[in-house]
Protein backbone atom coordinates (compact mmCIF):
# COMPACT_ATOMS: atom_id res chain seq x y z
CA UNK A 1 0.00 0.00 0.00
CA UNK A 2 3.20 2.19 0.90
CA UNK A 3 4.67 1.37 -2.20
CA UNK A 4 1.61 2.35 -4.46
CA UNK A 5 0.94 5.60 -2.48
CA UNK A 6 4.56 6.24 -3.18
CA UNK A 7 4.28 5.70 -6.62
CA UNK A 8 1.12 7.66 -7.36
CA UNK A 9 3.11 10.49 -5.63
CA UNK A 10 6.18 10.17 -8.03
CA UNK A 11 3.81 9.89 -11.18
CA UNK A 12 1.85 13.37 -9.75
CA UNK A 13 4.98 15.23 -9.51
CA UNK A 14 6.67 13.91 -12.72
CA UNK A 15 3.91 15.93 -14.52
CA UNK A 16 4.17 19.05 -12.49
CA UNK A 17 5.81 21.16 -15.57
CA UNK A 18 2.63 20.41 -17.62
CA UNK A 19 -0.09 22.93 -15.29
CA UNK A 20 -2.96 21.63 -16.75
CA UNK A 21 -2.23 17.97 -16.46
CA UNK A 22 -1.01 18.43 -12.92
CA UNK A 23 -4.08 20.44 -11.92
CA UNK A 24 -6.33 17.88 -13.01
CA UNK A 25 -4.70 14.91 -11.60
CA UNK A 26 -4.86 17.08 -8.89
CA UNK A 27 -8.53 17.51 -8.68
CA UNK A 28 -9.25 14.10 -9.35
CA UNK A 29 -7.10 12.65 -6.20
CA UNK A 30 -9.04 15.39 -4.12
CA UNK A 31 -12.22 13.98 -5.41
CA UNK A 32 -10.90 10.72 -4.46
CA UNK A 33 -10.37 11.81 -1.39
CA UNK A 34 -13.22 13.50 -0.63
CA UNK A 35 -15.27 10.76 -1.73
CA UNK A 36 -13.57 8.34 1.49
CA UNK A 37 -14.08 11.05 3.80
CA UNK A 38 -17.23 10.01 6.11
CA UNK A 39 -19.54 13.10 6.14
CA UNK A 40 -21.22 14.88 8.34
CA UNK A 41 -24.17 16.92 8.61
CA UNK A 42 -23.99 20.47 8.74
CA UNK A 43 -24.72 21.92 12.46
CA UNK A 44 -25.07 25.42 11.02
CA UNK A 45 -28.60 23.97 9.44
CA UNK A 46 -30.22 22.93 12.42
CA UNK A 47 -28.79 26.17 14.30
CA UNK A 48 -30.52 28.23 11.61
CA UNK A 49 -34.30 26.23 11.77
CA UNK A 50 -34.57 26.33 15.87
CA UNK A 51 -33.88 29.98 15.78
CA UNK A 52 -36.20 30.91 12.83
CA UNK A 53 -38.99 28.81 14.53
CA UNK A 54 -38.23 29.93 17.81
CA UNK A 55 -38.43 34.06 16.53
CA UNK A 56 -41.04 33.47 14.62
CA UNK A 57 -43.62 32.03 17.10
CA UNK A 58 -42.59 34.44 19.54
CA UNK A 59 -42.95 37.54 17.52
CA UNK A 60 -46.70 35.48 16.87
CA UNK A 61 -47.13 35.72 20.30
CA UNK A 62 -46.03 39.44 20.56
CA UNK A 63 -48.78 40.00 18.13
CA UNK A 64 -51.35 39.15 19.89
CA UNK A 65 -52.14 35.88 17.82
CA UNK A 66 -50.90 33.10 20.25
CA UNK A 67 -51.05 32.43 23.78
CA UNK A 68 -47.98 31.73 26.32
CA UNK A 69 -48.02 27.95 26.08
CA UNK A 70 -47.00 26.86 22.83
CA UNK A 71 -44.15 30.30 22.60
CA UNK A 72 -42.79 28.97 25.77
CA UNK A 73 -42.26 25.19 24.68
CA UNK A 74 -40.92 26.33 21.23
CA UNK A 75 -38.47 28.72 22.81
CA UNK A 76 -37.66 25.75 25.19
CA UNK A 77 -37.44 22.95 22.74
CA UNK A 78 -36.38 24.51 19.34
CA UNK A 79 -34.70 27.59 20.55
CA UNK A 80 -33.01 26.31 23.21
CA UNK A 81 -31.71 22.35 23.10
CA UNK A 82 -32.04 22.17 19.21
CA UNK A 83 -30.62 25.31 18.80
CA UNK A 84 -27.52 25.23 21.25
CA UNK A 85 -24.63 25.21 19.16
CA UNK A 86 -22.31 22.44 20.65
CA UNK A 87 -22.26 20.43 17.39
CA UNK A 88 -19.94 23.75 15.56
CA UNK A 89 -17.23 22.71 18.08
CA UNK A 90 -16.39 19.47 16.05
CA UNK A 91 -16.45 21.75 12.75
CA UNK A 92 -13.94 24.01 13.92
CA UNK A 93 -16.67 27.23 13.25
CA UNK A 94 -15.74 29.31 16.36
CA UNK A 95 -18.64 31.80 14.67
CA UNK A 96 -21.49 29.14 14.84
CA UNK A 97 -20.22 27.98 18.02
CA UNK A 98 -20.54 31.11 19.90
CA UNK A 99 -23.39 32.68 18.04
CA UNK A 100 -25.60 29.79 17.72
CA UNK A 101 -24.52 28.39 21.68
CA UNK A 102 -24.49 31.77 23.05
CA UNK A 103 -28.73 32.60 21.31
CA UNK A 104 -29.79 29.18 21.93
CA UNK A 105 -28.99 29.86 25.84
CA UNK A 106 -31.21 33.07 25.35
CA UNK A 107 -33.65 31.26 23.82
CA UNK A 108 -33.62 28.95 26.88
CA UNK A 109 -33.92 31.67 29.25
CA UNK A 110 -36.94 33.17 27.43
CA UNK A 111 -39.17 29.86 27.54
CA UNK A 112 -37.64 29.48 31.47
CA UNK A 113 -38.95 33.37 32.19
CA UNK A 114 -42.23 32.67 30.54
CA UNK A 115 -42.71 29.63 32.01
CA UNK A 116 -41.46 31.68 35.75
CA UNK A 117 -43.72 33.90 35.19
CA UNK A 118 -46.83 31.40 35.09
CA UNK A 119 -45.69 29.97 38.14
CA UNK A 120 -44.18 32.56 40.27
CA UNK A 121 -40.55 32.08 39.99
CA UNK A 122 -38.79 34.63 39.92
CA UNK A 123 -40.94 36.69 37.94
CA UNK A 124 -39.07 38.96 35.58
CA UNK A 125 -40.15 42.88 35.18
CA UNK A 126 -39.94 44.67 31.99
CA UNK A 127 -36.92 47.13 33.48
CA UNK A 128 -35.44 43.29 34.23
CA UNK A 129 -36.18 42.61 30.58
CA UNK A 130 -34.91 45.52 29.47
CA UNK A 131 -31.51 45.41 30.82
CA UNK A 132 -30.86 41.53 29.83
CA UNK A 133 -31.75 42.68 26.80
CA UNK A 134 -29.34 45.40 26.11
CA UNK A 135 -26.73 42.71 27.67
CA UNK A 136 -27.75 40.64 24.46
CA UNK A 137 -27.69 44.29 21.49
CA UNK A 138 -24.02 44.59 22.79
CA UNK A 139 -23.37 41.01 22.24
CA UNK A 140 -25.29 41.21 18.57
CA UNK A 141 -23.52 44.03 17.77
CA UNK A 142 -20.04 42.25 18.26
CA UNK A 143 -21.20 39.83 15.77
CA UNK A 144 -22.35 42.25 13.30
CA UNK A 145 -19.19 43.12 12.42
CA UNK A 146 -17.44 40.00 11.29
CA UNK A 147 -20.62 38.85 8.85
CA UNK A 148 -19.08 41.58 6.30
CA UNK A 149 -16.74 39.20 6.01
CA UNK A 150 -19.11 36.40 5.41
CA UNK A 151 -22.02 36.42 3.25
CA UNK A 152 -24.56 39.15 2.66
CA UNK A 153 -27.48 36.83 3.97
CA UNK A 154 -25.82 36.61 7.10
CA UNK A 155 -24.93 40.25 7.64
CA UNK A 156 -28.50 41.17 6.92
CA UNK A 157 -30.05 38.67 9.31
CA UNK A 158 -27.51 39.98 12.22
CA UNK A 159 -28.17 43.99 11.18
CA UNK A 160 -31.89 43.01 10.80
CA UNK A 161 -31.49 41.60 14.85
CA UNK A 162 -29.44 44.26 15.89
CA UNK A 163 -31.79 46.87 14.83
CA UNK A 164 -34.47 44.52 16.32
CA UNK A 165 -33.19 44.10 19.95
CA UNK A 166 -32.07 48.19 19.88
CA UNK A 167 -36.04 48.67 19.44
CA UNK A 168 -36.95 46.17 21.63
CA UNK A 169 -34.64 47.79 24.66
CA UNK A 170 -36.66 50.98 24.43
CA UNK A 171 -39.98 49.47 24.06
CA UNK A 172 -38.99 47.22 27.67
CA UNK A 173 -37.07 50.14 29.59
CA UNK A 174 -40.13 52.94 28.81
CA UNK A 175 -42.92 50.63 29.60
CA UNK A 176 -44.41 50.44 26.21
CA UNK A 177 -47.22 47.90 25.80
CA UNK A 178 -47.82 46.71 22.39
CA UNK A 179 -47.25 50.36 20.80
CA UNK A 180 -44.79 51.76 18.03
CA UNK A 181 -41.98 50.31 19.30
CA UNK A 182 -43.39 46.46 20.27
CA UNK A 183 -44.63 46.23 16.46
CA UNK A 184 -41.51 47.47 14.98
CA UNK A 185 -39.31 45.40 17.40
CA UNK A 186 -41.69 42.47 16.18
CA UNK A 187 -41.56 43.16 12.55
CA UNK A 188 -37.59 43.11 12.83
CA UNK A 189 -37.37 39.87 14.80
CA UNK A 190 -40.01 38.13 12.23
CA UNK A 191 -37.82 39.03 9.23
CA UNK A 192 -35.07 37.99 10.68
CA UNK A 193 -36.34 34.75 11.56
CA UNK A 194 -37.54 34.34 7.77
CA UNK A 195 -33.81 35.54 6.62
CA UNK A 196 -32.66 32.67 8.99
CA UNK A 197 -35.03 30.56 7.48
CA UNK A 198 -33.59 30.85 4.00
CA UNK A 199 -29.59 30.84 4.83
CA UNK A 200 -31.04 27.68 6.37
CA UNK A 201 -32.59 26.47 2.68
CA UNK A 202 -29.79 27.85 0.94
CA UNK A 203 -27.39 24.95 2.94
CA UNK A 204 -30.11 22.51 2.29
CA UNK A 205 -31.02 22.94 -1.41
CA UNK A 206 -27.30 23.44 -1.93
CA UNK A 207 -26.24 19.85 -0.67
CA UNK A 208 -29.18 18.04 -2.51
CA UNK A 209 -29.88 19.56 -5.81
CA UNK A 210 -25.71 20.35 -5.72
CA UNK A 211 -26.46 23.79 -7.21
CA UNK A 212 -26.83 27.28 -5.82
CA UNK A 213 -30.42 28.18 -6.33
CA UNK A 214 -30.57 30.20 -3.43
CA UNK A 215 -27.26 32.24 -3.14
CA UNK A 216 -27.02 34.19 -0.08
CA UNK A 217 -24.72 36.95 -1.75
CA UNK A 218 -21.35 37.79 -1.39
CA UNK A 219 -19.55 39.01 1.77
CA UNK A 220 -20.64 42.69 2.01
CA UNK A 221 -16.64 43.62 2.20
CA UNK A 222 -16.17 42.66 -1.07
CA UNK A 223 -19.04 44.72 -2.63
CA UNK A 224 -18.11 48.10 -0.48
CA UNK A 225 -14.93 47.78 -2.19
CA UNK A 226 -15.65 47.03 -5.57
CA UNK A 227 -17.49 50.57 -5.35
CA UNK A 228 -14.70 52.20 -3.79
CA UNK A 229 -12.70 50.30 -6.67
CA UNK A 230 -15.29 51.33 -9.40
CA UNK A 231 -15.14 55.17 -7.61
CA UNK A 232 -11.55 55.90 -7.68
CA UNK A 233 -11.57 54.11 -11.39
CA UNK A 234 -13.71 57.16 -12.64
CA UNK A 235 -12.03 59.41 -10.94
CA UNK A 236 -8.92 59.01 -12.40
CA UNK A 237 -10.50 58.47 -15.97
Amino acid sequence: MTKNMEEMKNLVMDQKDDEVKFENIKNYVKTLYDEQKPKFSNPTVLGLAGFGCAVITFQIHNFGWMDRGPTMWVALVLGGILHLGFQEFQTGNNFGYGAFSTFGGLWTCFGLILLGDKMEWYPASKIDMGCMMIVFTVFTGIWLYPTLYMDLALCLMFSDLFLAFIFADIELLTGEVRGPMSKAAATLFLIGGLISWYIMAHFIYLDILKKDVLPVGRAPITIIRSYRTRGADRSNA
